[in-house]
């Protein structure tokens, strides 16, 4: 081997090993190829706050109704010997109970009242102060009796009435004369029917005008 061939084949192994070292060197310093964490996602930022909205666009409460106050009337006290006499009020449906005896309590000053009951006469309507205490003393008539009486009142009248017409008749029918001894006259037996009639109506018509107008239910206030 000639020198020259030497020195070409040092040559180039010198060349081959400088560069395996420099191959070398650039793997260590490469960067670490593991992949890094992702960075943390940011938080979102917090909501708006609404502005308020304008008095002008919040539509006001509806107010509530006025209630308006029952006026305060009297304390009343009804006095009755039936205990089932009521005090009524009248309304536009009829008359209402307000209270039964005895009471012992405020009434609607406003309005118009009776005094009535199961088998009373309705008493004549009357108004109330407007207010303090008021006591009604009560004398019940029975409604039983205020109709018997103006039936017999009105019975008797009529049978009066049937007994004038007899006694009518009785006038109307006269043949003998005063100079008749035997004659037989119905005049006599019509007037005495007639009387008869007149007399019974008569008393007939008392009683039931009696009854007539002493069981209207009659009502003091106090």
């Amino acid at each position: 081997m000639t020198l020259g061939r030497i020195a070409w084949l040092t040559g180039w192994l010198a060349t081959a090993q400088l560069i395996a070292t420099s191959v070398h060197a650039a793997d260590t310093q490469a960067p670490d190829s593991k992949p890094s964490a992702p960075p943390a996602a940011a938080e979102p930022p917090p909501p708006a706050a609404q502005p308020a909205p304008s008095p002008w666009e919040v539509p006001p409460p509806y107010p509530a109704p006025a209630v308006r106050p029952r006026p305060a009337g009297p304390m009343v006290h009804l006095k009755s010997p039936n205990a089932e006499t009521e005090l009524q009020l009248r309304t536009a449906d009829g008359w209402d109970t307000a209270c039964v005896a005895p009471c012992n309590q405020p009434i609607n000053p406003v309005g118009a009242y009776r005094v009535n009951g199961p088998g009373l006469r309705p008493s004549e309507s009357f108004t109330v102060p407007p207010s303090g205490n008021l006591r009604l003393d009560v004398t019940p008539g029975s409604a039983p009796r205020y109709w018997a009486g103006m039936a017999m009142t009105f019975g008797g009248l009529g049978t009066m009435g049937y007994g004038l017409v007899w006694y009518s008749l009785a006038s109307s029918t006269t043949s003998c004369s005063q100079y008749d001894t035997y004659c037989s006259d119905p005049s006599s037996a019509f007037r005495g029917l007639g009387t008869g009639f007149i007399i019974v109506g008569g008393v007939v018509s008392l009683i039931g005008l009696l009854l007539w107008l002493q069981n209207g239910t009659h009502v003091e206030m106090h």
